[in-house]
């Protein structure tokens, strides 16, 4: 496994895994696939908890493998006082929305079309909201998915002391997980910041991602390169030709 430099010591609950490799041009890189043989619930579990955060920027390479079975839920943070502190997943609403909820409660969440979202294709997708205005964009390969601007939770936010859950979503700190609501798919490079960056560092990002030197975005609260993650029931690791093909 050399080729994913990746540290992974094994441990009680699931596997630890540190050091994953970022998509850069002419090299391989560490994606993470999803997949449910037989009902499991593969995730990816972040070391750590976030701090409180009032804008933020989430970004991310995926691939759905489907749309039909499962919700595609990539991102879970579930706090002691609300499971629903922030999630991130897709649905099909005669066109492919992502769907973004912080905290639960009426006026919390909302959907965002995005009718170029395919299934088994890389595609490149950020998200930002600000706590100030509660304003909520989501772009694809860099580009503002429709003309849609949703507004949802003003003048809340992300409150320390929970956890993040990549691939899954939780109905309790950890847990509460159904099959239904995960991720069918490969993920890779995902990066959080905490501020919502402009339109024109986000149509960067994408391209950035195959690039070297200074142009390398990296998230200052979730990095892809540098946070630890613990790896359960089934995840698996593979190189991404992501970059070798640009």
């Amino acid at each position: 496994m050399t080729f994913l430099q990746l540290l992974v010591l094994s441990c009680v609950s699931g596997v630890l895994v540190s050091s994953m490799t970022t998509p850069r041009k002419g090299h391989l890189a560490t994606k993470v696939r999803f997949s449910h043989p037989d009902s499991s619930i593969p995730r990816l579990n972040m070391i750590g908890t976030l701090p409180t955060v009032r804008e933020m920027t989430l970004a991310f390479w995926v691939k759905l493998h489907q749309f039909d079975e499962y919700s595609n839920t990539v991102f879970s943070y579930a706090h002691p006082s609300d499971d629903n502190e922030l999630a991130i997943w897709f649905e099909i609403k005669e066109v492919p929305h992502i769907a973004i909820q912080i905290h639960s409660g009426e006026g919390h969440h909302g959907y965002i079309p995005c009718p170029k979202i395919v299934a088994r294709q890389w595609q490149h997708i950020t998200l930002t909201w600000s706590t100030q205005s509660g304003t909520t964009n989501a772009y694809l390969n860099g580009h503002q998915c429709t003309n849609t601007t949703i507004t949802i939770s003003r003048g809340l936010e992300l409150r320390s002391g929970g956890l993040v859950v990549l691939g899954a979503d939780q109905d309790s700190v950890g847990g509460g997980f159904v099959v239904k609501e995960t991720l069918e798919g490969e993920l890779t490079d995902l990066h959080m910041w905490d501020e919502a960056l402009d339109e024109e560092q986000i149509s960067i990002i994408p391209s950035s991602t195959c690039t070297e030197g200074d142009l390398e975005f990296h998230g200052n609260l979730i990095d892809w390169s540098r946070s630890a993650f613990r790896a359960f029931d089934g995840v698996s690791f593979h190189p991404t030709t992501l970059c070798l093909r640009q």
